[in-house]
């Protein structure tokens, strides 16, 4: 992005307002905040709690958030919902972020967000990716800092960035999800279910926690690396 604003002739600030729109977070002693824009939530899957100005729970986690939740929150007066610190790991800034005691430029617009920003929380011991751009992002972050030994980093799926980080310490587990069993077994059970078939209540399609500790089982090969995914019969559960 940066190298497309200069082709254009736009300032980094200037180009960003006139191409993006911008999420606002504050970060705070409790942890950081979203301010909440009705319509950029609807249709989202939450990844977190959303939690009302009351403190009651609107949206569980991994749920669609409709319309109807939207209309909870506004009626409930929030302007900011909470989210987890992770949430905005390697989003980029929107603007320069400067000391306004000193004049220091501390952070560019457009920069990463990164775990020396994050880490200023010395209580800060543990960061969770839900995918794997975020989970490559935190890891390069974590490593550049040398931060592997403080911070538990464990991240979602298993791409090249990732499989790096983990094994230079920067991102202590990977959880890896099986995504060819995950379409097979849904097809699978569509078309038994079309047959009048009664299916379980859980299909497991495959699950593993890998650390550098175990990232050489033979089991978790084809996880780590699609060339070397192996197919087997599929009989549900």
């Amino acid at each position: 992005m940066t190298r497309w604003l200069k082709a254009i002739g736009l300032p980094h600030e200037a180009g960003l307002v006139d191409v993006f729109v911008f999420d606002t977070f504050h970060l705070t002693q409790k942890g950081a905040e979203r301010e909440f824009v009705p319509e950029r939530l609807r249709g989202e899957m939450a990844r977190f709690d959303v939690v009302g100005k009351d403190g009651k729970v609107v949206v569980a986690k991994d749920k669609r958030i409709t319309q109807r939740h939207v209309r909870e929150l506004v009626d409930s007066g929030a302007q900011r919902i909470a989210v987890p610190t992770d949430y905005i790991v390697v989003r980029s800034l929107a603007t320069n972020v400067v000391d306004k005691s000193t004049g220091e430029l501390l952070a560019k617009a457009n920069d990463g967000i990164t775990a020396d920003m994050l880490t200023k929380d010395a209580d800060l011991v543990g960061i969770f990716a839900d995918n794997a751009q975020m989970g490559t992002g935190a890891g390069a972050s974590i490593s550049e800092k040398k931060l592997g030994g403080k911070l538990c980093l464990v991240a979602f799926d298993a791409d090249k960035g990732e499989v790096e980080h983990l094994n230079d310490g920067s991102i202590y587990a990977l959880i890896l999800q099986d995504p060819f069993m995950m379409g097979y077994a849904g097809v699978f059970n569509g078309y038994a279910a079309s047959k009048g078939v009664r299916l379980p209540k859980n299909v497991d399609t495959g699950v593993g926690a890998v650390t550098k500790a175990n990232m050489a089982d033979p089991k978790y090969a084809g996880l780590m690396d699609p060339s070397k995914y192996k197919t087997a019969p599929f009989t549900g559960n």
